[in-house]
């Protein structure tokens, strides 16, 4: 896989061959990136079921700021940080080893704010597990912060009254989500 945008266009990045570790597929990517457009630049992130780490460096290349990584695998993280150090990215992110919902406790016990939410979670979580992660994120995205989600192309994920739904796309098994954060 390589990166398609920004600083980094073209440099390839290390993968998993855990298949429970599913990088986002290029084309749902370029959706994403090309949405969000130079908005992305100099937000802070947060990347929870980061995996390698793909949609987290392709918003540090397009330029945002920094970004926080969440992997509970082992093996993901390993590759994630030789992705990190590779790129040159180690002074802009951080990489938590936690399962999704200890590193959301964790970040809101320090009051930590963001403003890019990537939540890329297995594909067979169920739609309410999604759902409350969702919610517990809405006190770490600031007010006009976006969320991408992406998951199962057979799930339906809606009726979160912190946020607006402003993306919903199908990409062969994906479906991709676009929210902002109320409050602006």
């Amino acid at each position: 896989m390589r990166i398609i945008g920004g600083s980094l266009k073209g440099r390839r990045f290390f993968l998993s061959k855990n298949t429970l570790v599913r990088p986002t597929k290029s084309i749902v990517r370029e959706a994403i990136f090309d949405v969000l457009g130079d908005w992305v630049s100099g937000r802070d992130g947060l990347e929870l079921f980061a995996g390698t780490g793909g949609l987290g460096i392709e918003a540090l290349s397009r330029g945002a700021r920094s970004m926080i990584f969440v992997e509970r695998d082992r093996e993901a993280c390993r590759l994630l940080t030789k992705n990190l150090i590779t790129f040159g990215l180690e002074d802009c992110t951080e990489l938590l080893q936690h399962d999704a919902e200890v590193a959301i406790s964790l970040l809101s016990s320090q009051r930590r704010k963001v403003e890019i939410l990537i939540l890329d979670p297995p594909y067979q979580k169920a739609p309410n597990e999604i759902a409350e992660l969702f919610c517990l994120c809405e006190d770490l995205v600031l007010p006009g912060g976006i969320a991408v989600l992406e998951c199962s192309e057979k799930r339906e994920i809606s009726g979160f009254s912190a946020w607006d739904l402003f993306f919903n796309r199908k990409y062969g098994d994906t479906r991709l989500f676009l929210y902002q954060r109320k409050g602006l």
